[in-house]
């Protein structure tokens, strides 16, 4: 997780668009901004579990997600938070060809 977070300028976001000859630059740490502040805000919110999910086999992606301190399930593998004696196991399951990840946040 990033301990500050980078300042995206509009400029980094749309140069695709001012000119679609040239794709975005990446690797500009948009992605790891976004996901930052998504946990700041849920953190905030006092949840204490993210989870999420992204098309198997996509290899910078669970790279990206393992970063950032995310567990990546294996394809189809679901994300199971366990119960206590009170209250049982809940879970998620991936779409078809979808896999999951997940952290405690």
């Amino acid at each position: 997780m990033l301990d500050e977070t980078p300042t995206i300028r509009p400029d980094d976001v749309c140069s695709a668009t001012r000119n679609r000859s040239r794709p975005a630059p990446n690797r500009l740490g948009i992605a790891s901004a976004l996901l930052a502040k998504a946990q700041a805000v849920h953190r905030d919110e006092r949840a204490f579990f993210a989870y999420g999910q992204f098309t198997a086999g996509d290899a910078a992606l669970a790279r990206f997600y393992r970063r950032h301190g995310f567990t990546v399930h294996a394809p189809g593998e679901p994300v199971i938070l366990p119960g206590s004696s009170r209250h049982r196991d809940v879970g998620a399951s991936p779409l078809l060809g979808e896999q999951m990840f997940s952290r405690p946040i």
